[in-house]
């Protein structure tokens, strides 16, 4: 398939004894294309799912490249930029970490 846009979803149907063998391509991620330049923001708005709502109230937790982001603004940077996505994580780790954080001003 040439054209990235037109899978807009991807469905797996795993028996549960079948689940231990999908674990590792879960866990890894996948690899998208996207324009240089783009931002954090920009990105997961052309994925399917990934509302503005989404973004600013249960996006918490962003990392581009191994380091913590607060900003959506933040473009995306680097030859194969790599990025996480999470929800608040709990205890001190997740107050640290989260966008904005009153715990940990970053620069």
């Amino acid at each position: 398939m040439d054209d990235q846009q037109s899978l807009s979803h991807l469905v797996l149907t795993v028996t549960p004894e079948k689940l231990p063998l999908f674990t590792t391509v879960l866990q890894s991620g996948i690899e998208i294309l996207t324009p240089a330049g783009t931002s954090l923001g920009q990105f997961p708005s052309a994925l399917p799912g990934f509302t503005a709502e989404y973004l600013a109230n249960t996006l918490q937790t962003i990392f581009h490249n191994g380091s913590a982001v607060d900003y959506l603004t933040t473009v995306l940077c680097g030859e194969k930029p790599t990025l996480a996505f999470s929800s608040a994580m709990p205890g001190v780790a997740g107050a640290i970490f989260r966008k904005i954080s009153p715990f940990f001003p970053k620069p």
